[in-house]
């Protein structure tokens, strides 16, 4: 009588990634309630299933393991290429995923990466993103497994205002989540230079709590690190040990800025690294020293990151890239060869996870997480088997994600015959055209305005409308200190500075954006540097006999980002450098504040000496008033009316 299965896969050529890599030819694998059961020759002599699956011309195996990705993040694909890691994340990721991440985006952006991922040969993908209980659930409903990391940051997220709640939101998660057949709940502090001491010391009691895992993007670029040793001494590894962090299962991301310390502290506590080839190529972040980790003894897996830094999911592709990348560095064609590719990518990579004793080889005993892979495509032929790992080599370099036949999760047929089998893969890309649409409506709008483009990067404060300026030349020994004595004027501030502007302009545009570094002195020594960014677009302009009425929109925000950054993303047409030397007062006269500058203009060369005098209100009414007190201030400051300008800075030497 033959023993009950529920599915044999029958003469394929089976790769085990067992402790003896036994490489099994026309052999069969018998599956019985998500199990593993049966490996060897004859299974249908022992065993009677009621799916049989020919697998002759295939190649057996474990399925791939992505071991980072953010799967919603499948819906910006696309959205802004070519750009470096900052640009990209803050300019237009941040933006998007805060007008549009919500369950929905979650769901169906989570629902397309599965489906990318089945359909290319992933069995089991470990996630960090926001609304994370709502991705495992998109996983569980096509049946992918995964580790799924609610991810916690020191500022407000798409799901959570703050951190505190963010972590009650995550607690939640994990207690509803934990114990299931497919999904691992983990938590995800995202980064060290985005999460406080606090909030690291808390994602590591809840691992504790719930034993689950930490997931971690670590050293990413070498901005990063460059940033943590100015600000804890230390690299964000070091840094990481120092708060006890690695006490728990970590899996960090990239590691792609690590030393031979950083390494070692890696390897002691057995965090499990995660490579992400494509991403970090495509973001100019660097390549990740992976011969050396896995020399030191460091479980190295295999990733794609988000498919907005892919831009895909393709995990053979990134087999391909881990063996080609360490032996063009190197200089060393043996380096990272193919077989230990694919063991980073199943029974190494599971390791790397904690998952090793569930999934990542064929054996008796774990799930049947396992994938086929039609070898008879003309890429693929001849087929020699001179040296021992050639089969190996095939599906590295050779094999493509399309070659994906069939794909069995937790014993259940997922894909069969390249067909998924669990959801209308249509019903899927239907929905996903329509929050396409929509996001692409948003991002023409913005990107044809400077205001949207500045909103969209944050923290800018609207500034009055209306602006009351008069700009005039002085001779270099003006002295404005006796001048400010007159008991009809109260000095409220005087400071000293040098400043260094540069202007971003664009053409068939009034707008213009001015980044500012801002270097405060006091008897000659720096007291602080000042960085700003300010937009303005001049809607109109009234002349009057002694001043200028500006109006329009004016934004002003701290450049919390460097010069480099807002060049790239702002795009502009031309560039104009102003630096100068001020002395800057602020008065009262006959009870109203003004702003008196007076400037040495360092370059352009020979720029020359003014005084500025200033008021912003929001009523037109006002300013008109405040203008008339500008007036009597120009007399009472002995100032020359022939030696009035009406243009700002950049229209005088730009039009000289």
């Amino acid at each position: 009588m033959l023993n009950k299965a529920d599915i044999i896969l029958k003469s394929g050529i089976i790769i085990t990634m067992d402790r003896d890599e036994r490489v099994l030819n026309n052999a069969d694998v018998v599956i019985m309630d998500g199990e593993i059961k049966y490996i060897g020759e004859n299974a249908l002599s022992k065993y009677n299933a009621a799916t049989i699956i020919d697998c002759s011309g295939r190649v057996v195996m474990p399925g791939l393991i992505n071991a980072h990705t953010h799967m919603p993040m499948s819906l910006v694909r696309g959205i802004a290429d070519d750009l470096r890691l900052d640009v990209w994340l803050y300019g237009y990721i941040f933006p998007v995923e805060k007008n549009f991440v919500n369950k929905e985006f979650c769901r169906w952006g989570s629902l397309l990466s599965a489906l990318e991922m089945i359909k290319s040969g992933t069995t089991c993908f470990v996630d960090m993103y926001y609304y994370e209980d709502v991705i495992a659930g998109a996983a569980s409903e096509l049946g992918i497994r995964g580790i799924c990391g609610e991810t916690v940051l020191k500022f407000p997220s798409p799901d959570a205002i703050s951190y505190d709640i963010g972590f009650k939101y995550a607690r939640a998660y994990i207690e509803e989540w934990q114990g299931h057949r497919l999904i691992t709940p983990a938590i995800a502090p995202h980064a060290p230079y985005t999460c406080t001491p606090e909030i690291l010391r808390e994602a590591k009691r809840i691992a504790e709590d719930y034993n689950i895992p930490v997931l971690i993007h670590i050293s990413e670029t070498a901005f990063e690190v460059e940033n943590a040793r100015k600000e804890w001494g230390m690299s964000p590894v070091e840094y990481l040990d120092n708060l006890g962090l690695f006490e728990v299962k970590t899996i960090a991301a990239h590691c792609v800025h690590v030393n031979e310390k950083d390494m070692k502290i890696l390897s002691k506590y057995k965090v499990g690294v995660v490579h992400n080839p494509t991403s970090n190529l495509k973001l100019a972040s660097g390549i990740a020293p992976i011969s050396q980790m896995i020399d030191v003894g460091i479980d190295v897996a295999i990733g794609t990151d988000g498919a907005g830094s892919n831009n895909d999911h393709d995990m053979i592709e990134e087999m391909r890239l881990t063996a080609l990348l360490p032996k063009g560095i190197l200089f060393n064609p043996t380096v990272v060869p193919a077989k230990k590719v694919i063991k980073m990518a199943t029974i190494e990579g599971a390791k790397a996870i904690g998952l090793d004793g569930l999934i990542g080889s064929i054996e008796v005993g774990k799930r049947a997480d396992i994938i086929t892979i039609d070898m008879r495509g003309v890429h693929n032929i001849p087929q020699y088997n001179i040296l021992a790992d050639s089969l190996y080599s095939r599906i590295v370099y050779a094999a493509k994600s399309s070659d994906v036949n069939d794909v069995i999760i937790d014993g259940k047929v997922i894909m069969l015959d390249k067909k998924i089998l669990t959801m209308d893969e249509g019903y899927i890309l239907k929905h996903i055209e329509s929050i396409a649409n929509e996001i692409t409506i948003f991002m023409q709008k913005r990107e044809s305005s400077l205001v949207d483009k500045l909103l969209a990067i944050g923290g800018i404060e609207w500034k009055e409308t209306f602006e009351v300026q008069v700009k005039i030349r002085i001779n270099k020994g003006f002295n404005i200190d006796e001048i400010l004595s007159n008991e009809n004027i109260k000095l409220i501030r005087k400071s000293t500075r040098d400043q260094f502007d540069t202007y971003l302009l664009f053409n068939n545009s009034t707008a213009k954006i001015r980044y500012r570094e801002d270097e405060v002195t006091e008897n000659g020594k720096l007291i602080e540097t000042i960085y700003t960014l300010t937009l303005v677009d001049r809607a109109y302009e009234k002349e009057f006999p002694n001043f200028v009425l500006l109006s329009g929109s004016c934004f002003s925000s701290i450049a919390d980002k460097s010069l480099r950054f807002y060049r790239e993303y702002f795009q502009p047409d031309n560039i104009f450098e102003i630096n100068k030397k001020r002395k800057r007062y602020r008065i009262l006269y006959k009870g109203i504040d003004f702003a008196v500058n007076v400037d040495e203009i360092t370059n352009p060369k020979d720029g020359g000496f003014f005084i500025e005098i200033k008021s912003r209100t929001w009523s037109e009414n006002d300013a008109i008033k405040k203008a008339t007190l500008i007036s009597e201030l120009i007399q009472l400051f002995k100032l020359s009316e022939h030696n009035l300008l009406k243009d700002d800075y950049t229209e005088l030497f730009l039009n000289k």
